[in-house]
């Protein structure tokens, strides 16, 4: 069986929930009062589907602006960045993200991410949910911008909306696009494809869950 080595990178302003969802993801239960990353944290885990393996491997960035200069190094490898927005406060999550994925991006023009993946969290309360759009929505045109003045046709946005507190998609903005990377990592795929069913990287999802939505490439 084939493994391939996959990173996530998760980006965003301090209090936005970052090690929240990786703790959710991680160990299936939400912890209070997760401590204040110092620099980074790193996790490690084996997704085992039925013709092939990711070793996904996390950084969860801190979001103190003192770290920030950081974030190139972090991330200059990762696959999936997961930039995170705060409904609660979104001025502060937005800036973060404004000033950052443009210095991240700038330094991987010849190696892009697979994707970015705008994630909002914090989805608890109806109040949130009524900011989460408009925030998602405005970080994606940013990114599109982006990505678009770097003539990067490679990398791919989606949108999610989460809670820690709720477990609502705290899987899917990591496991998404895994499939395509593999696809695109593995050069055996083509020729195995012929000899296998399609790969399928989800089960059906539980019907109390908030469906994510996606956005094309572009």
């Amino acid at each position: 069986m084939n493994v391939i080595l996959s990173t996530v990178c998760l980006i965003g302003s301090y209090g936005v929930g970052k090690s929240s969802l990786v703790t959710s993801y991680m160990y299936q239960t939400f912890k209070d009062n997760v401590e204040s990353t110092i620099g980074m944290s790193f996790f490690t885990k084996l997704i085992k589907r039925d013709n092939y393996c990711i070793d996904l491997n996390i950084w969860d960035t801190a979001g103190q602006e003192r770290y920030a200069n950081l974030l190139s190094m972090y991330s200059r490898n990762a696959n999936i960045i997961l930039s995170m927005l705060d409904p609660t406060n979104p001025d502060d999550s937005y800036n973060y993200i404004k000033k950052n994925i443009v210095r991240i991006l700038e330094n991987r023009i010849k190696n892009p991410p697979y994707c970015i993946h705008i994630v909002v969290s914090k989805m608890d309360t109806q109040k949130n949910r009524e900011n989460a759009e408009n925030l998602a929505q405005k970080t994606h045109k940013f990114i599109k911008k982006t990505l678009k003045s770097l003539n990067n046709s490679f990398t791919n946005i989606h949108i999610f909306y989460t809670s820690s507190y709720n477990k609502i998609n705290i899987e899917e903005p990591f496991v998404h696009c895994l499939e395509r990377i593999y696809r695109e990592k593995n050069e055996d795929f083509q020729e195995n494809s012929k000899k296998t069913d399609k790969l399928l990287l989800y089960v059906s999802e539980p019907e109390n869950k908030k469906s994510c939505y996606s956005c094309s490439y572009i």
